[in-house]
Order: C-alpha cells, then structure tokens, then sequence
C-alpha cells in the first residue's frame, strides 16, 4: 500500500513539470520577450574595459616606505603575573628555535611579566614564528613598534 502511494506521487510531481514549462512559455508571452531564467553576469566584460584614476604623490609612497622601514614587528607570547611563568613561556619559545625576552612592565594594574619574541626583519620569518607558536597553542599578539636610533 505504501509502494502504491509512494508511486502515485511520483507521477503526479512527473505530470506537474509539464503546467510550470508552460506557465514560463505564457509568461513569456505576455511580456514580450524570452524570461531569462538564469542571472546574466555582465561584469566580465565590463570591468577589463573600466578605467580608475588615482592621483597619489610620489613623496608620499617614499615616506610610507621610508616609515614602514623604520618600524619593527614583534610577537607577544603571553603576559604574566609571575616572572616564573614568563621564564618557563619563554623556554617553551627557545625550544621552537625563537628569540625570546621577557620584559617587565609596571602600570595601573600591577607589575606584568611579558613575553616577546623577534624583531623580525621580514614578514617571512614573522608567518614562520606565528605558525610555528599557533601549532603549540600559544596565542600571539602583533606589535609593530618605531625602530630606535
């Protein structure tokens, strides 16, 4: 019995496809033109043939360059309360082949113990560290700081 219902349903849904052709057909009609059934995606020939200006100084784009040399990328691998826990941080770090510090700070919220790794002079060897901490589980924090001197 179920089979026999299960049947019945199919043919009905397979005599249904004829109805919705056939309302596109007089859609069709009734405005005019072919109902464009799918979206048209003009902007592959559209946007080679644009063209977008844009007025920018040299001396500007020599001093960002000049700026982006100056400045210095570090990691901070973690910040702590206890200098012990910043030390065994920064253990962790010189077994992963990094260069680690650690830096005391003293602020409103008491004295921290923070962990830095680099500078990096590339932003190769900067994706090399991040990689190589984030497969350990150490989350890190980019700081870009002005060089010294």
């Amino acid at each position: 019995m179920i089979s026999g219902v299960f049947l019945c349903l199919l043919l009905w849904l397979a005599g249904q496809q004829p109805e919705v052709t056939q309302r596109v057909d007089e859609l069709s009609k009734a405005i005019g033109g072919p109902v464009q059934q799918s979206p048209a995606f003009d902007f592959y020939e559209l946007l080679p043939e644009q063209t977008v200006e844009i007025n920018v100084d040299k001396a500007d784009i020599a001093a960002a360059r000049v700026n982006e040399a100056m400045d210095r990328y570090l990691l901070q691998a973690g910040s702590f309360k206890l200098a012990k826990d910043a030390d065994r941080r920064r253990g962790e770090l010189i077994l992963l082949g990094l260069d680690a510090k650690v830096e005391e700070t003293k602020g409103d919220n008491g004295r921290w113990f923070r962990v830095y790794i680099g500078p990096f002079e590339s932003r190769s060897r900067l994706a090399k560290a991040r990689s190589l901490t984030a497969q350990q589980g150490i989350d890190t924090l980019l700081l870009k700081r002005p060089k010294q001197g």
